[in-house]
């Protein structure tokens, strides 16, 4: 059946501190729970401290705990034109940068990957997907592993380096 956000609760759990000059320390979780069932979470982190050269270095990460559809449609329910029929999506992102942030360059480090065990909306049908990304300056590595669409499959790499090396 089509879920109903009426039962579905949200949590929004949120826990911060500022230990010394320059240093940050915060988190968030954003927790669905229906009839006692967690329907997934969302975990946030973010901080901040200097390097051995005094440089201010930023850290954020996000954790996706398995969200699934009774998660997802409530969410995106005033820009949807149709259901999510099936989600079950995990993953996790890590990001570095040197404060502050540069807007013209990549962070010091972007990593991350995301699992979409199935995803169908509409006509589109997704499962078994991995996508893995890994970014520092002058160089980016992103793969797709085999991932079926629809009636097909399709695996993807993409890389580069500055010194143009590409594929």
């Amino acid at each position: 059946g089509i879920p109903d956000a009426r039962q579905t609760r949200f949590t929004l759990d949120s826990t911060g501190s500022f230990p010394a000059e320059n240093e940050v320390k915060a988190s968030t979780r954003l927790r669905a729970e229906r009839e006692g069932e967690v329907l997934g979470e969302v975990d946030a982190t973010v901080s901040t401290s200097p390097n051995s050269d005094g440089v201010v270095v930023a850290s954020a990460s996000v954790v996706l705990h398995s969200l699934n559809e009774a998660f997802l449609n409530p969410l995106i329910a005033p820009l949807r034109r149709g259901l999510i029929k099936r989600a079950e999506i995990a993953g996790s992102l890590d990001v570095t940068t040197d404060l502050p942030i540069e807007m013209t360059g990549l962070p010091t480090r972007a990593e991350g990957e995301l699992s979409i065990e199935s995803f169908d909306y509409r006509t589109l049908s997704l499962s078994g997907a991995r996508l893995t990304v890994d970014a520092t300056p002058g160089k980016l590595v992103a793969e797709l592993g085999p991932t079926r669409i629809n009636r097909g499959q399709v695996s993807a790499r993409v890389s580069r380096e500055e010194s143009g090396g590409e594929e």
